[in-house]
């Protein structure tokens, strides 16, 4: 189940901007429900589609679009529900340290003051990111 919902999420992220953004955002609840889920199951869920999840977040944060980099952190913070062994990881935490990064540690550039729709959608990031 959590394949296929991981596989929509990358369908609708994949999908002409045109599309409504809710859907991108009922596909990443689905797969940030499925993964906090697995955390209480007896066997969890197998590290192949944790690893994809993380992948996934990690594209769609990087995207610049802001539903979609919301949708990625709405998928991360599920991830951050799972053990500290699996999160703990070099490659994971690497990933993790560079998506918060790329959140959290843009300047704001003095051209973006002119507009206030810039200003915005950076504290809009800014603020996904720390949820």
């Amino acid at each position: 189940m959590l394949n296929l919902s991981l596989n929509r999420l990358r369908a609708s992220a994949a999908a002409p901007p045109a599309r409504d953004s809710d859907a991108l955002q009922s596909e990443a609840q689905a797969v940030a429900i499925l993964v906090a889920s697995s955390s209480r199951t007896p066997f969890g869920a197998p590290p192949a589609l944790t690893n994809g999840c993380l992948n996934a977040a990690s594209e769609l944060v990087s995207t610049g679009d802001e539903a979609k980099a919301g949708a990625g952190w709405v998928v991360l913070t599920s991830l951050l529900s799972l053990s500290p062994g699996w999160l703990s990881a070099k490659p994971r935490l690497a990933k993790l340290y560079a998506m918060l990064k790329a959140g959290m540690g843009a300047e704001v550039l003095e051209a973006a003051f002119k507009k206030r729709e810039a200003v915005e959608a950076q504290l809009r990031a800014r603020a996904n990111a720390m949820q």
